[in-house]
């Protein structure tokens, strides 16, 4: 299920997103300045999770900044240069998007995914 919330005001649920949805929901991230989001989804394992987070810097035109890679997680921070706002590490990179991939322990051929803008702000 994906839980999508933009500002306060706004927030964009469906348990499945066609592409039309997920484009409308794209444009709309894309006319908004200072604005967080949260995306929850469960993904069917038909790459590994490596993969899955190779093509997730890929569709969101981010760069890696920091990555965490385990069997099972995959944590990246990552920055989209084209996106106004942004946050900065310790290391005063900039960032603007995070993503986190679990193995789902209950439904063993999907993975937890977490997307994040600027920062994942709940556990995941």
């Amino acid at each position: 299920m994906y839980d999508n919330y933009i500002d306060k005001h706004r927030s964009y649920k469906s348990t499945d997103w066609n592409k039309e949805e997920y484009q409308n929901v794209l444009k709309s991230l894309d006319e908004k300045e200072n604005y967080f989001f949260t995306v929850k989804a469960l993904v069917r394992k038909k790459e590994n999770i490596k993969q899955i987070s190779t093509l997730l810097l890929k569709k969101f035109t981010a760069n890696s900044i920091e990555k965490l890679v385990e069997d099972d997680f995959v944590s990246i921070t990552a920055y989209n240069k084209s996106w106004k706002d942004y946050l900065s590490s310790n290391k005063k990179n900039k960032f603007n998007i995070q993503f986190g991939i679990r193995t789902n322990k209950e439904l063993q051929d999907t993975y937890n995914l977490t997307i994040g803008s600027p920062i994942i702000t709940e556990e995941y």
